[in-house]
């Protein structure tokens, strides 16, 4: 009777320990399936809006001017002015560096000689203060004069140091004259009538050739190292 009642249960052993089997193997088999199965690929990077535009400037050159132009050496010269036009609006012609060549601007000076030759010229550059700005100057340097002073400009010369300044090949001159009817105006000439004018001569726009220099003081304006026009300035 004792050896009949264990028998169901050691089927039951025997039937858990087979299911328990089954489960291992499955287990396993689940396992090793995800271990061969291929690995998934990151997803593909998106090129960016900055660089695809680096790549189609580099492509088609576009951009290439701006950058040129940033670097460009005439930007902010200077322009070259006519007679009428060339008084500066703060009333102050430029000032020399002392020992350098001069830069661009605009100059008053006494033209001293000129060598056509070798289109150089010597001028000794002093400064002029016309209306407002000569009163300023009196009255930092020299309070005592009469202010304003007389015909409204002072003309200062600190130094009597004459430069060979170098013209343009195509360096265009006036001189100042009197017309008929008394007004000033301007009379332009080609370099070697100027040169070959008398001193004094006349300062009478019919005076033709013989029109002459009135004192030799001129406007030079300069731009790149050389004188681009020569304008008479006239001084009562």
């Amino acid at each position: 009777m004792g050896g009949s009642r264990r028998l169901p249960w050691v089927l039951v052993a025997l039937l858990l320990m087979v299911v328990t089997a089954l489960v291992v193997v499955l287990v396993m088999r689940d396992d090793d399936a995800a271990d061969d199965a291929p690995a998934t690929s990151p997803p593909a990077e998106t090129p960016s809006a900055t660089a695809t535009a680096e790549v189609e400037q580099a492509e088609t050159g576009e951009g290439d001017e701006a950058d040129e132009g940033d670097d460009d050496p005439s930007a902010g010269d200077l322009p070259l002015l006519d007679p009428g036009e060339h008084l500066p609006a703060d009333g102050v012609s430029d000032i020399p560096a002392v020992g350098t060549d001069l830069v661009n601007g605009d100059y008053v000076a006494h033209v001293t000689d000129a060598d056509l030759s070798t289109m150089v010229l010597g001028a000794d550059v002093e400064v002029l203060y016309i209306g407002a700005a000569a009163d300023e100057y009196l009255l930092e340097h020299d309070p005592t004069a009469e202010i304003p002073p007389p015909n409204g400009f002072v003309l200062v010369n600190d130094s009597t140091d004459v430069r060979q300044v170098p013209m343009a090949d195509d360096v265009r001159i006036w001189d100042w004259c009197s017309g008929d009817d008394g007004q000033l105006t301007f009379l332009e000439r080609t370099p070697m009538d100027w040169w070959l004018a008398p001193a004094p001569g006349s300062q009478q726009c019919s005076a033709g050739a013989g029109l002459g220099h009135a004192g030799n003081l001129y406007w030079l304006q300069v731009r790149d190292g050389e004188v681009k026009r020569l304008i008479g300035q006239y001084l009562p």
